[in-house]
C-alpha cells in the first residue's frame, strides 16, 4: 500500500514543482480502530481521511467519526449517497494486497466502479489521502497520474496523456498537494500543478502551473497568485454553512 504513493523523478525539477506526495510518509492515524484481516489498515486510514474531508464540505463535524459505530455508519452512508466518495472508495479498495493478488477480482471491482459512478480512476494512478470528489460525473484520472493530498476534483474533470508528448520519461500529469481542480477541467500530458494552485472551470492545462497560482483558459494560463489555497477555503465554508 505504501508504494503506490511513492514515486522518485531522477532529473532535477523547479523548486516550484510538487514534492512527493505526502500521503506515504504521513498516512492519516485511525486511533482505536482494529481493521479485520482483509482490510489494511493503511486502507482504514485513507478512506477515513477522504471521510473526513467529505465532513467537511457538508458541514458535519468530524468527530462524528471518532468512535467505530459512528465511522462504519458514515461510510455506508457515504458510499450509498456520493458518487465521488464511493469511486474512491472502490480505487482504494483496489490497492489492497487480496484485490491486487487476482486479476479477476481486480477487474470485477474496476467494472463495478466505472458502472456505479460514471467515474474511472485507473487502479494504476497514484492518488494521496483526502481527495474529495463533490460531484461525481465524468470523470477520468489516467494510468500513471500522481494526485498528491487533499485534492479536489469536480465532475467533468480529465487527468491523463496526450499521444506522443513524452517528457523525462513521464506521459501523464503530476498533481501537486491542496490543488482545486474545477468543473471540466483537462490537464494532459507530463505536466505538474504545484501545490495549492487552482484551475478554473473548462480550462486545459498542458504547461507547467507553479504553486499557488490561480491558472483560467484555453491553453491554461497563470492570472494571479492563490493567497488562500482552496482546501482552507472549503474549510472555511464548512463551518460557516
Amino acid at each position: 500500500m505504501m508504494s503506490q504513493y511513492s514515486y522518485s523523478l531522477s532529473m532535477p525539477v523547479p523548486a516550484w514543482r510538487p514534492a512527493v506526495p505526502t500521503a506515504a510518509r504521513n498516512l492519516y492515524r485511525v486511533r482505536g480502530y482494529r481493521s479485520p484481516p482483509f482490510m489494511p489498515t493503511s486502507f482504514v486510514a485513507v478512506i477515513k481521511k477522504d471521510l473526513d474531508r467529505y465532513f467537511f464540505w457538508v458541514g458535519d463535524d468530524v468527530k462524528k467519526t471518532s468512535r467505530r459505530s459512528g465511522f462504519v455508519l458514515a461510510v455506508i452512508e457515504h458510499l450509498i449517497y456520493k458518487d465521488g466518495y464511493r469511486a474512491l472508495f472502490f480505487y482504494r479498495l483496489q490497492q489492497t494486497p487480496p484485490v491486487k493478488k487476482s486479476r479477476l477480482l481486480g477487474a470485477l471491482v474496476r467494472l463495478v466502479n466505472v458502472l456505479l459512478n460514471r467515474i474511472e480512476l485507473d487502479p494504476r494512478a497514484q492518488i494521496g489521502a483526502g481527495c474529495i470528489i463533490p460531484h461525481g460525473q465524468c470523470i477520468i484520472v489516467g494510468s500513471s497520474c500522481i494526485l498528491g493530498e487533499n485534492v479536489t476534483i469536480y465532475q467533468g474533470v480529465t487527468i491523463g496523456a496526450i499521444a506522443g508528448r513524452v517528457k523525462d520519461g513521464r506521459v501523464d500529469p503530476i498533481i501537486g498537494d491542496g490543488v482545486m481542480l474545477g468543473a471540466g477541467a483537462k490537464v494532459l500530458g507530463p505536466v505538474c500543478v504545484g501545490k495549492n494552485s487552482m484551475i478554473g472551470a473548462n480550462a486545459v492545462v498542458i504547461d507547467d502551473i507553479p504553486e499557488r497560482s490561480i491558472a483560467v483558459g484555453v491553453p491554461a494560463k497563470v492570472v494571479r497568485e492563490a493567497s488562500v489555497p482552496f482546501t482552507v477555503n472549503l474549510e472555511e465554508h464548512a463551518r460557516n454553512v
